[in-house]
């Protein structure tokens, strides 16, 4: 089992930072190679034309490997999970009969707007899916699958929630989907990193993820990966990177109609970050080398005593095979004065998120039970 790693991360020795879900902290690894890429900026001449592909293939090759994918050439480099979305949302194709995209109630903003903007084109309507009952895990994941029938579209859904952690059964839903022509787009943003991964099982026609958070890169990159449905797809932006020949400078005048094939021709104008491509090398090889299972694994020991408190508190909390270690939500006994409680976190330097009507915990191998200790404490001066 994974041991305390804190000593990866300049986390301030009186800080409870449990909020990785919001932001993760950098690695001192990462911190190093992105000083070193703003460093070699000042020395431009010492870029050659390799190096604006070369490490794009290796970001693209890490990333598979996390989602067990063996198909790099299907991975885009992107700015934002909403820029992600918008290159699907733009290449789903209108089927006769199908009216529906289905969402999840509280979906995040990014996973909802670009919907939003296409339902006309594709004449089909959101549909928001809800937990029918306060067994919030079991409801919610029978609802979803109650959707899923011959007029649904798509389903665009997490892994697990944003606002509590609630985890979704993802080869269940996937099941469902292609039993009836249902497009299943995956938002991994909460979840790849920490929560073990399979597309070889799952099998998501798309799947969308930022960095800046399990996967512990910068802020401003994310990852799309596009199955065969979006291989004939237009990409949202029109730059010269994305197009068949871009490694030959010489002949870029040369203009060209195609463009790379498969996932790459989603990618960014200007991928070839180099201050943040490094830093997002440096951070996947970080999490391949510890391993998602594991470090979900290390979350669930050191929050497992806090578990057991809380049960006797009247904290509310999803069911273990509904929730994962590494994000979970707890909802308050109607005694707690919220802004009480914040106020007292604040003072203690105990980092946490408030979420819908959830407060929103996410550990990572920076922290230890005696964060956990803290928060406990807090709980019972109130």
């Amino acid at each position: 089992m994974l041991v305390d790693n804190k000593n990866k991360f300049e986390l301030e020795d009186n800080v409870s930072y449990l909020n990785c879900a919001y932001m993760s902290p950098l690695l001192k690894s990462v911190s190093a190679v992105g000083i070193d890429g703003l460093n070699l900026k000042k020395r431009p001449y010492q870029l050659s034309v390799e190096d604006f592909f070369s490490q794009i293939d290796i970001v693209k090759q890490l990333f598979s490997t996390l989602i067990n994918s063996n198909q790099p050439n299907r991975i885009a480099l992107q700015p934002a999970t909403s820029y992600g979305l918008a290159n699907v949302c733009n290449n789903i194709k209108p089927v006769a009969g199908k009216t529906k995209i289905l969402l999840l109630d509280e979906q995040f903003p990014s996973n909802v707007y670009p919907w939003q903007a296409v339902t006309g084109k594709l004449n089909a309507s959101i549909k928001f899916i809800k937990p029918y009952s306060s067994d919030r895990g079991t409801s919610w994941h029978d609802s979803i699958l109650n959707a899923i029938d011959d007029q649904a579209l798509a389903i665009s859904l997490p892994h697990a929630h944003w606002t509590d952690g609630t985890v979704f059964n993802l080869e269940e839903i996937s099941k469902k989907a292609k039993q009836h022509d249902c497009v299943l787009i995956i938002d991994g943003t909460q979840s790849i990193g920490a929560l073990p991964f399979d597309n070889q099982k799952i099998k998501a026609d798309a799947i969308i993820c930022a960095c800046y958070k399990w996967l512990l890169g910068p802020y401003s990159y994310s990852f799309g990966y596009y199955g065969s449905y979006f291989d004939d797809g237009q990409p949202i932006e029109q730059n010269w990177i994305n197009r068949e020949g871009a490694k030959d400078f010489s002949k870029l005048v040369n203009y060209q109609d195609k463009y790379e094939s498969t996932g790459h021709k989603y990618s960014t104008g200007e991928v070839s970050n180099f201050i943040l491509l490094p830093m997002i090398i440096a951070a996947l090889k970080q999490i391949i080398e510890w391993t998602p299972i594991a470090i979900n694994q290390y979350c669930d020991h050191i929050s497992q005593s806090f578990f057991q408190e809380i049960q006797t508190m009247g904290f509310k909390c999803e069911e273990p095979q509904f929730r994962t270690p590494h994000l979970f939500g707890l909802r308050f006994p109607e005694s707690i004065d919220i802004n009480n409680l914040s106020e007292r976190l604040k003072a203690e330097k105990i980092f946490v998120s408030i979420r819908g009507d959830a407060m929103r915990i996410s550990p990572h191998v920076y922290n230890s039970s005696h964060h956990f200790d803290k928060l406990i404490t807090v709980f019972k001066s109130l």
